[in-house]
């Protein structure tokens, strides 16, 4: 039985012409700097969905699944920085897939209404991180994250909630002028 991509056997779809455009413009995307929306409309152009990639920053540096960007969703407001990764898929080598007979393994990545990515942090396949989270620098995310959580390590757990952190600041009046 051959596995298919989109109607194609696996093989022919990383062949494609399809498949070498998604590359080059995940590239462009990765070394875009300015105009800081630029990079968003690129993984736009790529197929990772947005609610309205003009509200999303992607900072340089930025990989969004390379193979199957159309796994990806991002909403609203979201803040992904320097480094970070979302992976949608895991491949597996020739040894793993003879023991396991699986080639890939696909899963869906949403980014929910105003989380912020940290520095270097990396999120898994089958990943929601909810909404007003935060996912802090070098954080591994391998399970959802709940809406306003703070997440941190590897593999992340929560150690904190966004709705605590006025308290813990000393300006009372943080984001205002």
């Amino acid at each position: 039985m051959t596995e298919e991509i989109g109607g194609e056997p696996i093989a022919k779809y990383f062949k494609s012409g399809s498949f070498i455009l998604k590359g080059l413009l995940s590239y462009l995307a990765y070394v875009t700097i300015f105009p800081p929306s630029l990079a968003a409309r690129i993984h736009k152009w790529r197929g990772v969905k947005f609610d309205d990639h003009k509200t999303v920053y992607i900072a340089p540096n930025v990989l969004i699944d390379s193979t199957f960007p159309e796994n990806v969703l991002i909403r609203n407001h979201v803040y992904i920085t320097r480094g970070a990764k979302i992976i949608a898929h895991t491949t597996f080598t020739r040894p793993t897939q003879a023991i396991t007979g699986v080639e890939y393994i696909l899963g869906n990545v949403t980014l929910d209404e105003g989380c912020y990515i940290g520095v270097n942090a990396v999120v898994l396949p089958s990943v929601t991180v909810g909404k007003c989270a935060i996912v802090g620098a070098g954080a591994v995310v391998t399970k959802d994250v709940p809406p306003y959580a703070i997440v941190g390590g590897s593999p992340a757990r929560q150690i904190g909630d966004v709705r605590h952190l006025k308290e813990k600041t000393n300006t009372s009046n943080a984001g205002s002028k």
